[in-house]
């Protein structure tokens, strides 16, 4: 099956946290949420007129001055070729393999992950984006691009899109309600197992679940691709 593109993420798994239930997350949890990993990818940090915050991507980054205004010119340059989109999504893998090789391999276990959408549950997704400006993930839906082939497919997770970036099921603590009311598990790799899973728990989010962002929650593959080529 086909899944449209929303975005490729560099981002860094985190160790299992204390308000995340032991019997369904593993030890690693990775998320496309970058409330719950680190996203190696920060526009916003790069466009900055604040010289500290500049500093302290930098610092995250681990790299010298040089490279970093390096990095700096070629995210411009990748920005205006359309390869990035604001905020922190690759709109290639190619370019994510890049940004990787160029500026990230002094950090380790980052994860290249890219994120999709079954057709049919795009249009609602489309509907909630505003006019004007497009960030990366809507730019990239709404041109109906195709998740790429050669990645291992991890599961899906619940996200909630909201300007730009997502909120998850995780950061909602929403796992709870979901093991009250379903049989609810993860796979070995800490998604969701099948997409008629994700389905149900998506629109029972949305229909029933009082308390989390006013987003439109859907089921999000998440897939993951080698960082060689």
């Amino acid at each position: 099956m086909d899944f449209l593109l929303g975005g490729y993420f560099l981002a860094k798994p985190i160790k299992w946290a204390d308000y995340m239930d032991k019997g369904i997350f593993p030890e690693m949890v990775l998320s496309a949420s970058n409330c719950i990993c680190d996203n190696y990818l920060d526009i916003g940090a790069c466009w900055d007129e604040s010289k500290s915050k500049k500093m302290e991507y930098m610092k995250q980054l681990k790299l010298s001055q040089d490279s970093y205004n390096s990095l700096e010119k070629w995210v411009e340059q990748e920005f205006n070729n359309k390869s990035l989109g604001f905020p922190n999504v690759f709109t290639s893998l190619q370019k994510a393999r890049e940004f990787y090789h160029k500026y990230l391999n002094q950090i380790n276990e980052i994860k290249l992950i890219g994120i999709g959408l079954p057709p049919e549950l795009s249009e609602y997704l489309k509907n909630d984006f505003e006019e004007g400006f497009f960030y990366g993930i809507e730019q990239n839906i709404c041109q109906n691009k195709i998740l790429e082939k050669g990645g291992f497919i991890l599961g899906f997770e619940i996200l909630g899109y909201e300007y730009g970036t997502f909120h998850s099921y995780i950061c909602n603590y929403l796992f709870d309600e979901y093991r009250q009311k379903f049989s609810f598990s993860l796979n070995e790799n800490g998604f969701i197992c099948t997409l008629k899973e994700a389905e149900q728990l998506a629109q029972y989010t949305n229909d029933e679940i009082d308390g989390t962002e006013p987003v439109l929650w859907l089921p999000w593959v998440v897939i993951e691709y080698p960082l060689e080529d």
